[in-house]
C-alpha cells in the first residue's frame, strides 16, 4: 500500500468514527429501523439520505407497499381539491413495481385502460381494494377487470361514487363473477343498491358483508331477495347493515308496520358480530325481529342523529330483549375516545361483550336512552365512567328515579377514574334515591365500587373525593351500604370498563384514606380497599 492509500485508509477511519452510530448497525436491523420509521409519503427521503440506505430501502418490498397506500391517499386527497394527479399516477406505479412480490393494498379512484393495464400486471398480489369511481365507464372496466380474475384478492370495498338515477340501475357491476374469478374473497363491503354475485358458492365463501345505503329499485328492492340474499351468505361471522334495507321495508315503517308475522326469517348461524347503523333501519326492520342468531352473536346498534323511535330497539319481542338481554349482567355507560359518542356496552357473567350501544348526540335525555332498555333486564352491575354530563343535565333533577330507572336487579355500582366528584355524587344520590322506589335488592345488599385519585401531590384533591363521599352517605341514615370498595388509581387516561379492571395501588390507597377510614365505617357496613 503506497503513502496515498494509507492515507485515504486512515482518513476513511477517522470520517467513519464521526459518523452517528446508526450508520455501525447491520443491515438486518438497520432494514427493520427504516421500515418502523416511515409515516407518511415524504419518508420516501429515507432513500436519499446514502448509497447503503437507497439500496436497502429499494430491496424492501413491504416498505413500498406501505408507501403505496399513501400514495392513494394523496391520490384521493389531490382528486378531491381538483388538482394535478397525473404525476402522481407515476409514483403509484413505481410504488407497485417496487412492492413486488409483497401483497398491496389498492384504492382506485377511476379505472380506464391505463389503470386495467397496471392492475392487470400486479393482479396476483392484489390482497384489497377499495374503489372510489366517478362515472360508469370506469365501474364497466373494472367489473371486467374482476371477470379475468384476482386470484389473492381477500378484501373487496365497491362504493363507487357514481349515482345513477332512481329508476332500475343501468349496470350490472358484477356481470358474470363467480367464485372462481375472486377465489379467496372472503371480505365485502358494497353499497345495497349492486347487490351480490348470483353465484351461490361465492355468497356462501363469504366470511364479512358490509351493505351500505338504502335499497331503492335494484338487485335487492325485493324483500324475499333481501332476505335469500342474506341466507345464502351461511359462512358469516360478521354482517353491518348501514342504512340497508329495501325501500318496502321502509314504506311498512312509515306506515306503522315494521314487521308482520308472516314475514320469513334471516337465519345466520355462523354469525358473531351484528352492526346496525341508523335507527331508522333497526326500526324498518321491525328491531331486528326477523333475525335468528347464535347465543353467541355480538350486537352493535348506533344510533343516529335525533331523537329517533327508541322504543322499537327495546320492546318484548325485538332481538335485543329475546337474544341478548338475557346473557347481560354488567353494563358499562361512558365515553370513548371518539369526542362527543357516549356508549353502552353489556357483558355476560364471565366477561365476554355482547352488546355494544353507540349515540353520536350528547343531549339531556342520552342517559335516560342509555339505561332505560336495562330495567327489566338481568343486569346486577352498573359501571359509570363519564367525564361530564351534557349541559342541560346540570340543570335539572335527572337523579330523580321518575327520570332514569335504573336496572331493578342493581346489585353493585362502579363509579369510575374519570369521572369527577360531582358526577359520582350525582349517581350515588340516584342509587340511594332509585333503591327505595324501584329496585329489588336494598342499599343494604349493594355494593359501591368508588375510585380515587392517590397520586402524590394530589392528596388535596383526594380528601375532597372522600370527603364527597361522606356528604352523600349521611344524607340518606335511613339506608345504610352494605360495601364500599375504594380503588386507588395513579394511571390515568385509561379507557376501564370494569372496576376489577382497574390498576389500583392498595398501599397508597390505604394511606390516602385512613383518615377518613373511621367515618366511612359508620356509614357503611363493610369498607375494603381494593
Amino acid at each position: 500500500m503506497d503513502s496515498r492509500e494509507l492515507f485515504n485508509s486512515h482518513l476513511m477511519h477517522f470520517h467513519n468514527q464521526d459518523l452517528p452510530p446508526i450508520h455501525g448497525l447491520p443491515a438486518e436491523l438497520l432494514i427493520t429501523i427504516l421500515y418502523y420509521a416511515r409515516r407518511n409519503l415524504q419518508d420516501i427521503r429515507l432513500s436519499h439520505v446514502c448509497r447503503r440506505w437507497r439500496e436497502l430501502v429499494l430491496g424492501m418490498p413491504e416498505f413500498w407497499a406501505a408507501m403505496l397506500e399513501c400514495a392513494y391517499d394523496r391520490l384521493w386527497d389531490r382528486w378531491e381539491r381538483k388538482q394535478h394527479v397525473s404525476d402522481h399516477y407515476e409514483l403509484v406505479d413505481r410504488c407497485l413495481a417496487l412492492s413486488d412480490p409483497w401483497m398491496v393494498h389498492a384504492t382506485l379512484l377511476v379505472f380506464y385502460e391505463r389503470e386495467r393495464a397496471t392492475i392487470a400486471r400486479h393482479a396476483d398480489r392484489l390482497d384489497r381494494i377499495t374503489v372510489k369511481f366517478f362515472d360508469a365507464a370506469s365501474m364497466h372496466a373494472f367489473a371486467n377487470a374482476l371477470q379475468e380474475g384476482m386470484p389473492n384478492l381477500s378484501t373487496l370495498n365497491y362504493h363507487p361514487s357514481y349515482h345513477p338515477p332512481r329508476a332500475a340501475f343501468p349496470l350490472d357491476p358484477w356481470l358474470s363473477i363467480n367464485e372462481q374469478c375472486l377465489p379467496n374473497l372472503r371480505r365485502l363491503s358494497v353499497h345495497s343498491r349492486f347487490g351480490l354475485p348470483p353465484s351461490a358458492s361465492f355468497r356462501a365463501s363469504l366470511l364479512e358483508l358490509a351493505l351500505i345505503g338504502y335499497v331503492a329499485p335494484g338487485p335487492l328492492a325485493d324483500i324475499d331477495c333481501f332476505i335469500d340474499t342474506l341466507n345464502a351468505c351461511t359462512s358469516l361471522v360478521s354482517l353491518e347493515l348501514k342504512e340497508a334495507v329495501p325501500e318496502a321495508w321502509m314504506v311498512n315503517h312509515i306506515l306503522g308496520e315494521p314487521w308482520a308475522a308472516g314475514h320469513r326469517v334471516v337465519e345466520l348461524p355462523q354469525l358473531r358480530a351484528l352492526t346496525v347503523d341508523d335507527t331508522e333501519v333497526v326500526a324498518a326492520f321491525g328491531a331486528l325481529r326477523g333475525f335468528v342468531l347464535a347465543p353467541t352473536t355480538r350486537i352493535e346498534v348506533k344510533l343516529g342523529r335525533g331523537p329517533g323511535n327508541y322504543e322499537d330497539l327495546f320492546s318484548a319481542d325485538t332481538l335485543l330483549r329475546r337474544h341478548t338481554f338475557p346473557s347481560l349482567q354488567h353494563v358499562y355507560l361512558g365515553t370513548t375516545r371518539r369526542k362527543g359518542r357516549i356508549r353502552a356496552l353489556g357483558y355476560t357473567k364471565d366477561g365476554t361483550e355482547r352488546f355494544d350501544l353507540a349515540g353520536w348526540d350528547y343531549d339531556d335525555d342520552i342517559l335516560y336512552r342509555h339505561l332505560v332498555p336495562f330495567v327489566d333486564s338481568p343486569v346486577t352491575t352498573l359501571a359509570i365512567n363519564l367525564p361530564s354530563l351534557p349541559m342541560g343535565l346540570s340543570k335539572v333533577l335527572w337523579d330523580r328515579y321518575e327520570y332514569c330507572p335504573p336496572p331493578r336487579q342493581l346489585l353493585r355500582l362502579e363509579l369510575l377514574q374519570r369521572t369527577p366528584l360531582a358526577i359520582k355524587t350525582r349517581f350515588l344520590r340516584w342509587l340511594f334515591r332509585s333503591a327505595a322506589v324501584g329496585c329489588k335488592h336494598p342499599v343494604g345488599d349493594m355494593t359501591l365500587c368508588w375510585t380515587v385519585d392517590v397520586e402524590r401531590g394530589l392528596e388535596k384533591r383526594s380528601h375532597e373525593d372522600l370527603l364527597g363521599l361522606e356528604t352523600v352517605l349521611a344524607e340518606f341514615p335511613e339506608q345504610t351500604l352494605g360495601r364500599l370498595e375504594l380503588y386507588g388509581i395513579t394511571l390515568k387516561g385509561l379507557n376501564i370498563t370494569h372496576a376489577l379492571r382497574v390498576p389500583t395501588n392498595p398501599e397508597r390507597c390505604t394511606e390516602v384514606a385512613e383518615p377518613h377510614m373511621p367515618r366511612l365505617s359508620e356509614l357503611v357496613s363493610e369498607v375494603i380497599v381494593m
